[in-house]
């Protein structure tokens, strides 16, 4: 009897995920020694990030952006098609020719921790993953998401997108390397982990594939989305096409009964928490009791590619407990699905965990997956720590809870190895606090952070937008208390609340002063849904709170601005950095990548050269113009991301007629390599920069312009130095490329060398 579960595509490729080496231990310990686990999550990043796969994406794009029209003007969805082929064939020389090294970095422990060249890394991994979708437009791909035109809210959308081979771009991978090594494996049951809404699509993708090459696999879906969407998503019966079984909640339990059910060639109709098909008809077994934590055998992570995920440093994920102590919020749903039940494992096995996987793979780093560290723990975990002499660092997530976190514990804690928490904030008012039932005290709360702040813990507050009668007093109250204790928050990570259809606010909307939840009858695989208030501020309001608060956000917290951003959203990355510097001042002092340079002698004697992976593009829209454009579009319409995933065909229904179509402007674009944005240049920079070949002097170029000029054509070519456009190293190109036909070149040099051009892609207005 031989078990594959596998990891599908896309979740963020830093660090293993605990899903598969906690199911494949308790399947190994209980008699299936013939299990395995493979992330295909890992391998296909692998895949298509790398120069050869990406160099054939370069070629589709540039083929792509040849065939936009130049002398038209452009609607809004050729506007974002534009844009999208614009970026990434900018990019696209610079991203072929680096990505292996840029890979190498974030594996590094040395170099990983060099921050300008840790931000040009992720910053051209960025653009790897935009010139892979920009080949397949209108689908997205990104660290954290994998989005298509087809919406994951409707089901007939889903089983539609399972063979839309063009747009469901992981088929190519699934065909090239998933497929054939299970097929060789020839496993009897093969697992896939639903365990995000962007793995819905792939992971049904791969079973479609699968099921056609081996129609006797038992195939069976299971992972913490399926408590979400599993009924839902198994009701009318057509997945069962290309799945066997789907397992909600708890795992383990039902996937040992499933696996001796194969095994003895008996019927599943005993297997807990199972939904499959029989006879034509759709069954749903009863639920299976959830199993004491203790007797859960500690994860095993063999079979993991552990060497080969994205950090130098692996972040080893630990279940402590399951569930949450706590159990009230009333917009919270995970205490439901996970478990349920609250169940906490016991503080010895706790340290065998730690001993055992740490010890394994040589990595201190771990991180403890729980709703909510319980109080007990923050006390005896310390202790238990220093008895084994584990030398650790961890980060978890727990509530502000009251009467807990003393000066003398934060420090304990500190000493034990903790370097970052975060808590579930919400709210600067205590009313909402309350209505939430969070059961926290707003005023203890700068006591806890103060504490935490002194003893070198680093805080990260979940925060809300838009909670049911909140005012927009009450939500500015919110962005000013963060910005009145920014001193001691290093992360805010915030979210515009819409109402989960398992919560307590869906389930009585009367006590919320609810009109009516937006109940969208085409979406009939729907979680979360928008709502018409009877109370406190309107919809539209609280969306557009929520871009004047990022836009402070970035402004005013650290870690936020400009390209900081980056070691924010890679969150093992920041951790690993909270480590090695013990704290983020450095980023007081940084928001971008450093991409000037000093030349030595004389200006009019120094050989300048183009730095490496710099590229010009001559195009026929105001780049520009169109991102503002865009950008202001899309805030218009906002959506959740894990609400809708790929909202553009929505803003171009509802805005394509009221904006209004670009003319074309001839314009320039140049991609920086050093920084990794895209710059708008002026015609007589581009003349300037086209005279650069590695060989002729800056006063040789010069010497071609107009004499009466040479002053200010001077300081024009130091801040091209300064700008990172300009370089002595010889190892530079001797020229960018130049696409399209030369201009006339104006006489006057402008006053302004380059400004951004390109999308900002982060969810909140530009800076003026």
């Amino acid at each position: 009897m031989k078990t594959l579960l596998v990891f599908p595509p896309q979740a963020h490729p830093t660090q293993p995920a605990l899903c598969l080496p906690s199911l494949t231990a308790f399947l190994r310990a209980r008699g299936f020694s013939d299990t395995h686990q493979r992330d295909f999550n890992l391998d296909a990043h692998e895949y298509f990030l790398c120069r050869e796969r990406l160099a054939q994406s370069r070629g589709v794009v540039q083929q792509q952006l040849d065939e936009m029209p130049r002398d038209a003007a452009m609607k809004l969805r050729q506007m974002d098609r534009f844009r999208v082929l614009v970026e990434a064939a900018a990019s696209a020389d610079a991203v072929v020719e680096g990505i292996e090294d840029a890979k190498a970095v974030l594996r590094d422990p040395e170099r990983f921790y060099d921050y300008d060249l840790y931000l040009r890394s992720v910053k051209l991994f960025d653009r790897a993953f935009r010139l892979i979708s920009a080949e397949h437009y209108p689908s997205a791909l990104t660290p954290h998401n994998f989005t298509l035109p087809h919406s994951i809210e409707r089901e007939q959308d889903i089983l539609t997108a399972l063979f839309d081979e063009r747009s469901n771009f992981f088929v190519e991978y699934f065909r090239e390397r998933a497929v054939p090594e299970i097929l060789e494996a020839q496993p009897d049951l093969l697992g896939i982990s639903l365990t995000y809404t962007s793995q819905v699509i792939p992971g049904l993708t791969l079973a479609r594939l699968v099921k056609e090459r081996m129609p006797d696999v038992h195939i069976t879906v299971g992972g913490g989305l399926l408590a979400y969407i599993g009924d839902k998503m198994t009701r009318s019966g057509k997945v069962f096409d290309v799945i066997d079984s789907a397992i909600v909640l708890e795992g383990e339990g039902p996937l040992l009964q499933l696996a001796e059910a194969i095994r003895d060639g008996k019927d599943i109709d005993g297997v807990g928490n199972c939904i499959h098909r029989k006879n034509g008809t759709v069954q749903t077994n009863p639920p299976e009791s959830p199993l004491a934590i203790d007797d859960l055998p500690t994860p095993e992570f063999d079979g993991l590619p552990m060497d080969h995920y994205f950090s130098p440093q692996l972040a080893l994920p630990l279940a402590i407990t399951r569930g949450c102590y706590w159990e009230k919020c009333a917009f919270c749903t995970l205490y439901k699905v996970i478990g349920p039940g609250y169940r906490q494992r016991s503080l010895d096995k706790v340290m065998d965990d730690i001993e055992t996987v740490t010890e394994r793979w040589n990595s201190k780093v771990v991180y403890f997956i729980v709703e909510d560290m319980p109080p007990v723990l923050f006390r005896t975990l310390p202790p238990a720590l220093a008895q084994r002499g584990l030398d650790i660092r961890w980060w978890t997530d727990a509530r502000l809870e009251r009467n807990l976190f003393s000066p003398e514990l934060c420090r304990e804690i500190y000493e034990s190895g903790c370097r970052r928490i975060a808590f579930g904030f919400e709210s600067g008012s205590q009313r909402l606090l309350d209505l939430m039932e969070k059961g926290t005290c707003l005023e203890e709360s700068e006591g806890i952070l103060r504490n935490l702040k002194d003893a070198g813990v680093s805080v990260t507050l979940y925060t809300m937008i838009g909670f049911p009668t909140e005012t927009e007093e009450e939500a500015r109250s919110t962005l000013q208390w963060l910005r009145d204790h920014r001193d001691l928050v290093h992360e805010v990570s915030l979210r515009i609340f819409y109402i989960d259809h398992l919560s307590k606010v869906y389930a009585d909307p009367d006590t919320y002063q609810i009109q009516q939840i937006l109940d969208d009858e085409s979406k009939d695989l729907q979680v979360y849904y928008d709502w018409v208030p009877g109370a406190g501020m309107e919809r539209r309001v609280a969306r557009q709170l929520f871009f004047e608060f990022m836009k402070v956000i970035r402004e005013e917290f650290p870690l936020f601005h400009g390209d900081n951003l980056l070691l924010f959203e890679l969150k093992s990355h920041y951790f690993l950095y909270l480590c090695q510097f013990g704290d983020l001042s450095f980023l007081e002092r940084k928001s971008a990548v450093h991409v000037g340079e000093e030349y030595e002698g004389n200006l009019e004697t120094v050989v300048p050269r183009v730095p490496w992976g710099n590229r010009i593009l001559k195009i026929s829209h105001d780049l520009r113009r169109i991102s503002d454009t865009l950008n202001q579009a899309e805030c218009s319409i906002l959506r959740p991301r894990y609400m809708s995933g790929n909202f553009k065909e929505d803003l171009f229904q509802e805005l394509e007629e009221e904006i209004p179509a670009e003319e074309p402007r001839p314009t320039r674009v140049l991609y920086r390599a050093r920084s990794g944005d895209l710059l708008s240049i002026g015609a007589d920079t581009a003349k300037f920069l086209e005279q650069v070949d590695g060989r002729r002097s800056v006063g040789e170029i010069l010497a071609q312009w107009p004499p009466a000029a040479k002053t200010k054509l001077l300081a024009f070519a130091e801040r091209l130095f300064q700008s990172g456009l300009l370089t002595q190293s010889a190892g530079s190109e001797s020229g960018p490329v130049v696409l399209g036909e030369t201009s006339d070149v104006a006489r006057q040099v402008p006053e302004r060398v380059a400004a951004v051009a390109e999308s900002m892609h982060l969810y909140c207005k530009p800076s003026p």
